[in-house]
């Protein structure tokens, strides 16, 4: 790590004079820095300055972003901070607007973007450094993937992004990093949009950081322009945490698929888990979360999974039984599938829960969690607290995480459950109890020997 003189005299050269709060970042030694910042905030202001705080200790460095536009703004601000410096190669700079961006600075040190739509160019290579533009916006993978590529040159990582939700993997981040000694030695720093007092010369008290709070309500406004998690009122699951139960979790090849259904039932979501369920823990390698399509066009997309053959059955909600004029869900799913699906009732939905429940946590209290959701799974993540929806927002405009009733004031209504956004986990309850019951403790029949 470069010492402070040497990164004030590089700030020196380019103009730049951060504020309390930037300084307090930039002047810090940890290898693994986070920065949750609010709106306005001076965040890309940040991951720039840091990058360029030490550029001469290494040969590569990468800007990654949900897509190249995420990077824009910090590779902008290193193009004109090098040309200050006059130390650009001759042809050493490509800045299209929509593809990759490359810096080459003397004497042979180059600066790239990185798109995390492209995972598998997100690898090969050992970095020095790397900046994770608006971080909050990808999945927890490509925060281990830069990781991975830092190993080799023991580089640094700096995260900087708004919070997209309190329950990501991003707010668990902060949490964890806000303590002493934290598993991963990183330090999260929380970057209201008042410290940035180029935009709100008043500060915390400027008449727009003011009108802002009135609009939002607390939580909202602390969280978007304080930089701090707010974990929302009322959550069915509250001791979910994406950076514990989520993650990359592949299907085992050879092992049983269960797959747990609710058909939704518009305005719902069409919600298809697949199970796999090895030793005493569960794992949730895939799933289909879909809106506005028929029972047999989920079902053509369930044939499609390149693991189709290793489905010996699953678990569906009891309605799918029902006649309603109609042919009855379940027998479409039997007559083209050929799957024994269970149909066990859960009533009260409460009993379901707490079985659900057990598994996020172990049953002997140690807090490893019985229950490993893939990050693809985003229906489920979603419903949980853990990401956005991956449905429409335009057509969806109330879906998020699955929460207990509650009065105007924000209080609990007796403990009652809303019945919208859930519909993934349902499907996922009825699974885990069609296999191991109301407890965590297996049963010896699986689902394809239930009888129906």
């Amino acid at each position: 790590m470069p010492s402070n003189e040497a990164r004030s005299l590089m700030f020196a050269k380019v103009g730049y004079q951060p504020n309390p709060a930037q300084a307090a970042v930039h002047f810090d030694n940890h290898r693994i820095k986070q920065v949750v910042g609010g709106v306005r905030a001076g965040k890309s202001t940040i991951g720039a300055k840091e990058l360029l705080s030490q550029f001469w200790l290494g040969q590569l460095f990468w800007l990654i972003g949900a897509d190249y536009e995420q990077c824009r703004a910090e590779f902008g601000y290193l193009v004109s901070d090098f040309e200050r410096l006059g130390i650009i190669k001759p042809n050493g700079r490509s800045f299209p607007s929509r593809d990759q961006c490359r810096l080459e600075i003397e004497p042979n040190i180059v600066i790239e973007t990185k798109s995390a739509k492209y995972v598998e160019r997100i690898a090969g290579q050992a970095v020095d450094g790397i900046v994770m533009c608006e971080a909050a916006q990808m999945p927890r993978d490509i925060f281990t993937r830069c990781i991975e590529r830092l190993v080799e040159k023991r580089g640094w990582l700096v995260m900087e992004g708004t919070l997209e939700t309190s329950l990501d993997w991003y707010a668990d981040v902060f949490k964890d990093y806000q303590i002493a000694d934290n598993k991963d030695s990183g330090l999260s720093f929380s970057l209201p949009s008042w410290s940035n007092t180029a935009i709100f010369p008043g500060g915390r008290d400027d008449p727009e950081i003011v009108r802002a709070e009135s609009i939002c309500g607390h939580d909202l406004f602390i969280e978007r322009y304080g930089g701090v998690p707010v974990k929302p009122k009322g959550l069915v699951f509250p001791e979910f945490k994406s950076i514990l139960h989520t993650g990359g979790y592949p299907r085992v090849p050879k092992e049983p698929i269960f797959i747990s259904i609710d058909p939704g039932w518009h305005p719902g979501a069409y919600a298809v888990e697949f199970l796999q369920f090895l030793g005493d823990d569960i794992y949730v390698v895939d799933e289909i979360y879909e809106q506005f399509m028929m029972h047999e066009q989920i079902i053509t997309m369930v044939k499609q999974k390149p693991f189709y053959k290793d489905i010996i059955g699953g678990a569906i909600d009891i309605q799918a039984k029902q006649q309603t004029g109609r042919k009855p869900v379940w027998d479409i799913w039997r007559e083209m599938t050929n799957l024994h699906l269970d149909t066990t009732r859960i009533q009260p939905i409460e009993d379901g829960v707490n079985t659900l429940r057990t598994y996020l946590l172990d049953p002997m209290m140690h807090g490893e969690p019985k229950l490993h959701i893939d990050i693809r799974c985003r229906g489920l993540i979603s419903e949980f607290g853990g990401c956005k929806s991956p449905l429409s927002p335009e057509m969806n405009p109330n879906r998020g995480a699955w929460k207990r009733k509650m009065d105007r004031a924000g209080n609990v209504l007796d403990n009652k459950l809303e019945d919208r956004n859930c519909d993934a986990i349902k499907a996922l309850i009825y699974g885990i109890v069609s296999e191991r019951g109301f407890t965590t403790k297996r049963r010896r029949a699986s689902v394809s020997q239930i009888a129906i």
